[in-house]
């Protein structure tokens, strides 16, 4: 799954949810959900928030694909429709560092290498931009 279009159809066919009833529940609208899910658009930061929050997965993971996808084990029913709380908060906060740490050590890994190649340094680029985006939702999670 390369996209976060990819991504959330994933979800959405897991949990055998709609754009529709995505949208009711969270007031993000349907053209937004469908433009995301057809990769014409990424959502911005609050979009992203709303629906992984809702959904009860990861923002790191919707927005890579990298990290686990559920904040917690969701039962076969689906989604939890969260309400943003201190222990959810924590938890996010938690894998988000944890998340944090892995990155800088593979950051650390990939620039020990003396003639790194094309592929290395894309990864490289991913990696950092990747730390960013985590520090920026540790910020505004603290």
């Amino acid at each position: 799954m390369k996209t976060i279009g990819n991504r959330l159809s994933y979800i959405l066919e897991r949990y055998k949810l709609t754009p529709y009833r995505i949208s009711k529940e969270t007031r993000i609208s349907q053209s937004t959900i469908g433009r995301i899910l057809k990769d014409r658009s990424n959502p911005n930061g609050t979009t992203l928030k709303l629906l992984c929050n809702y959904l009860g997965i990861y923002e790191q993971w919707l927005r890579s694909g990298m990290g686990e996808i559920e904040l917690k084990k969701v039962d076969e029913q689906g989604p939890r429709y969260n309400k943003t709380g201190k222990e959810s908060k924590r938890q996010i906060l938690s894998h988000n560092k944890a998340l944090l740490r892995k990155v800088n050590k593979g950051i650390e890994d990939l620039e020990k290498i003396q003639n790194p190649s094309l592929q290395q340094l894309k990864e490289l680029k991913e990696r950092i931009e990747m730390k960013k985006h985590i520090q920026s939702d540790l910020a505004d999670l603290e």
